[in-house]
């Protein structure tokens, strides 16, 4: 046995070797690159490019009647701010805490950075006082003050329908009170009003009618208004008072 290795093994192992380095510089290479570009990209995500700094980058979309000043307001938007640091769901919360807005969404897009807010707003249908002040009603019965339309003025048509003393607990019978309303609309019903009792009076193209207290029974007691549409012919409605639906088995007639 010789001591050293056949010359066609030395070429082999300093073969093998070379192949060695060459595969560790190459991953030396990689690792050097690779944190490069980590650092690369951590320095490009500092720059200010990214930052929401200026109103203008906030876009709102689908706002009618509640103000951009409203909404700005409601934001206390923290200028200025990366845009991946903004927290979405913070700011929809804020949002729909403006009791105007139904619904909020909000997308945040990278290039340009720019805030876009959808907005739905609560459709006013009707002009409501509670509590002594003034505001609107919507098919929901959610009541909200004037101040959060501060665009009413525009070209927005004010409803026709007015609603006196609404209270929060009225919010179920005027959602099914609402219902019954624009199913009716021959009964030209163009005010409601409650009493502090709770009783509940309509005025309508028959005069003023008395509904009570008991809102289960309003489907019955459309019914029957729609049955007198003319009682106007028969007697003149400036002598009556008011029509007592109260007990819709017991129809009766107030007169002055």
């Amino acid at each position: 046995m010789t001591p050293f290795p056949p010359p066609n093994l030395q070429y082999k192992l300093a073969a093998i070797d070379l192949q060695e380095q060459r595969l560790a510089r190459i991953a030396l290479w990689r690792s050097c690159l690779l944190i490069s570009l980590i650092l690369s990209l951590g320095l490009l995500t500092t720059l200010p490019f990214w930052k929401v700094k200026h109103q203008s980058q906030i876009i709102i979309n689908g706002k009618q009647l509640v103000g951009t000043k409203t909404i700005h307001h409601a934001l206390e938007f923290p200028y200025s701010q990366f845009i991946w640091a903004i927290n979405s769901t913070n700011l929809t919360q804020k949002l729909e805490s403006i009791p105007s807005v139904r619904v909020a969404h909000i997308n945040k897009q990278i290039i340009p950075p720019k805030v876009i807010i959808s907005v739905e707003e609560r459709e006013p249908i009707a002009i409501a006082t509670f509590a002594g002040q003034m505001g609107f009603l919507d098919r929901d019965g959610a009541w909200i003050a004037q101040e959060f339309y501060t665009n009413i003025d525009g070209d927005f048509t004010l409803p026709k329908l007015v609603v006196l003393n609404y209270q929060s607990n009225y919010q179920k019978s005027w959602k099914n009170l609402y219902q019954l309303i624009s199913l009716y609309p021959e009964l030209k019903i163009n005010e409601v009003q409650w009493h502090h009792s709770g009783n509940l009076f309509l005025q309508t193209k028959i005069g003023r009618v008395s509904l009570g207290t008991n809102s289960s029974r309003l489907s019955e007691q459309f019914k029957i208004m729609l049955k007198l549409q003319n009682l106007n012919d028969r007697i003149d409605k400036n002598k009556i008072a008011y029509i007592d639906l109260s007990n819709p088995n017991a129809n009766l007639i107030q007169r002055y």
